[in-house]
């Protein structure tokens, strides 16, 4: 192979780069749940793909090809490349609704995808011109397609698989910057070989072998990474249907139990009421009242809001308030809430519940042990809103609570899966203490489909 030729294939043309990188954000654009509609989001991509074409072939083309040495040119090849990066990472974020760590590992992923299917094509590249002895530009554009699409079109059922089917990932910030810092990683490690073995047809092969081996491992280890993700997710699923599941045996325990004691106390009724009616000791007769009231009482319990799961919820947690004596008061549709599913509505409610009930408990006098909930619909939107009273100052931080849960502030506790879970359906958390009352409101949109 010349010289000419082999010069050729090392250098991967700046427009090929650009269309891998643009590629790779697609597959996460269509993975990832969109911000906009379907013709705008397309409308703001396409200007994203025409600047990264413009910005790889022309100006950072241009820019790189200016500097003569190795070391000059190095480092602004770096610093392009880097810039490219921060535009792929500000497209996913502007297109998609997702958090910052969210498009960051997004972002990261798209990197070593463009990086990997890249490298495949020039080693493909090497592998043809090396048998054909010349080099055409328009067989480049055929290999390049031959190499992309294939690999980007199995990427992305490989990945759809493994992606949540509410299109959110929630990462947190160590797993978005480890996931950065292999990506960069890999790619500047299996970059710089271009530079240092340029010319060398008996180490070209090796080259790009080995380029594309070190970004496919990579990629493999950010897949598995994602799949470990998803295993953790599907385990907390599995987790919060397990405690729903022993709720509603518990539920089914207690109407068991209530039915029982209420066939027994309406068999007794008319023997209470006639000891009642010739009771002149004024104990006893209390003692035959607080029976009737308790009774009574825990038939009230029986929570009835138009949601099955939501009603498993309110009657385990009435039950407690009734043993702990707390007031528990609550006005809700349940019924509004049929658009939500099922580990979403058991994550804010059981935690908003626990979290105000642990509240609560810790004052003696009974004006204190007060809980309020009330769900209903307004306009276009479903208003969740618990209130407790609490003596705790609410110190916020990062727009939640600074306490937590061990050091018996209880507000801290649970409220960032709650956060999370109403920003999954694009909703708002809002926090607010007057007068020694807490109030968590959560604002839902309704889905059209639902209105």
């Amino acid at each position: 192979m010349s010289q000419e030729i082999l010069y050729q294939i090392l250098i991967t043309p700046r427009v090929h780069t650009a269309i891998a990188e643009g590629l790779a954000c697609l597959l996460f654009v269509l993975l990832l749940k969109r911000r906009f509609s379907k013709g705008k989001t397309a409308a703001l991509f396409c200007a994203f793909f025409f600047f990264l074409l413009w910005y790889q072939a022309r100006f950072s083309y241009q820019l790189t090809d200016t500097l003569t040495n190795l070391l000059t040119y190095s480092f602004g090849w770096f610093f392009t490349m880097m810039a490219a990066f921060l535009s792929m990472f500000l497209v996913i974020f502007a297109l998609c609704k997702a958090s910052f760590f969210d498009a960051l590992y997004c972002c990261a992923r798209a990197i070593m995808v463009a990086e990997t299917i890249s490298s495949f094509s020039r080693l493909l590249h090497y592998g043809w011109f090396a048998l054909a002895k010349h080099y055409r530009t328009s067989t480049s554009w055929i290999l390049m397609s031959l190499a992309y699409l294939p690999l980007l079109i199995g990427y992305f059922l490989l990945e759809r698989k493994h992606f949540p089917q509410e299109k959110i990932l929630t990462v947190d910030a160590k797993d978005a910057v480890s996931s950065l810092i292999l990506a960069l990683s890999a790619f500047f490690l299996s970059n710089p070989s271009l530079f240092t073995l340029t010319y060398n047809p008996d180490f070209a092969q090796f080259t790009f072998t080995i380029r594309f081996l070190l970004d496919l491992c990579a990629l493999s280890i950010l897949f598995v990474q994602q799949d470990r993700r998803e295993e953790y997710r599907i385990r907390g699923e599995s987790q919060a249907l397990a405690g729903l599941f022993q709720r509603q045996y518990e539920q089914y325990k207690l109407e068991r139990d209530n039915m029982d004691f209420l066939k027994k106390e309406l068999h007794d009724l008319k023997h209470y009421l006639l000891a009642m009616q010739s009771e002149s000791d004024p104990d006893v007769f209390h003692q035959y009242f607080s029976e009737m009231l308790k009774g009574i009482e825990l038939h009230e319990a029986q929570m009835e809001t138009g949601n099955h799961i939501l009603d498993v919820i309110l009657t385990t947690k009435k039950h407690q308030c009734l043993r702990e004596n707390i007031t528990f008061n609550c006005m809700v549709n349940g019924a509004l809430l049929d658009f939500m599913n099922k580990k979403d509505i058991c994550s804010i409610f059981g935690d908003a519940l626990d979290n105000a009930i642990e509240c609560v408990e810790q004052y003696a006098e009974p004006e204190k042990r007060i809980l309020l909930l009330n769900v209903y619909r307004q306009d276009y939107f479903v208003m969740i809103q618990f209130e407790n009273y609490s003596e705790n100052p609410l110190e916020l931080k990062n727009a939640l609570p600074a306490t937590t849960k061990a050091e018996k502030a209880m507000h801290g506790y649970g409220l960032k899966s709650i956060k999370q879970t109403v920003e999954k359906y694009n909703g708002t958390m809002t926090l607010h203490q007057k007068n020694n009352w807490f109030s968590l409101q959560l604002l839902l949109p309704i889905p059209e489909e639902n209105m």
